[in-house]
């Protein structure tokens, strides 16, 4: 998911690679789309194993996740989540809709982790695996661990 297929040809579904030709069987997704795709692409990811560095369905990190998930939609979002943090405007917890991202901090103040608002309080996000913790204004409060185990940053709208 999310790879990129310059030689692709959409209305044929052909791909032509100089004299090879292969025949695309399955979906694909072009053009840019809405929030509802870039969570359903999301949950595509649930229960994935964490894979620090990874973006694929065998592993995947917090920003891996939210990366893939647009990027199948259309949307560029930069690797690491310090660096997604700067994207998109700054919103409220409590303005914030299905697919808007939540940034997290360490105890020094820097971004480390990311995930996808799911609303009804409930947050996806790659930690241990892709899978789905409540939020509030204080941070994921692990069901696993039954405890808060990331401190809120920061909501982010990246699609209006």
């Amino acid at each position: 998911m999310g790879s990129v297929l310059p030689f692709f040809d959409p209305d044929k579904k052909i791909l032509k690679m100089g004299d090879e030709i292969g025949v695309l069987k399955g979906e694909f997704i072009t053009g840019v789309h809405d929030k509802n795709k870039v969570l359903s692409m999301a949950f595509t990811y649930l229960n994935a194993p964490y894979l620090w560095g990874g973006k694929t369905h065998f592993g995947l990190d917090c920003s891996g996740l939210t990366q893939m998930a647009y990027k199948a939609c259309g949307y560029d979002l930069l690797r690491n989540a310090k660096d997604q943090a700067l994207q998109g405007a700054s919103i409220k917890l409590s303005e914030a809709v299905s697919g808007d991202l939540a940034f997290f901090t360490n105890d020094k103040g820097k971004v480390i982790h990311v995930g996808f608002i799911l609303g009804d309080g409930r947050i996806l996000h790659s930690h241990g695996n892709a899978h789905i913790d409540p939020i509030d204004e204080t941070g994921i409060w692990s069901l696993k661990f039954k405890r808060y185990s990331h401190k809120l940053s920061d909501v982010r709208r990246i699609i209006d």
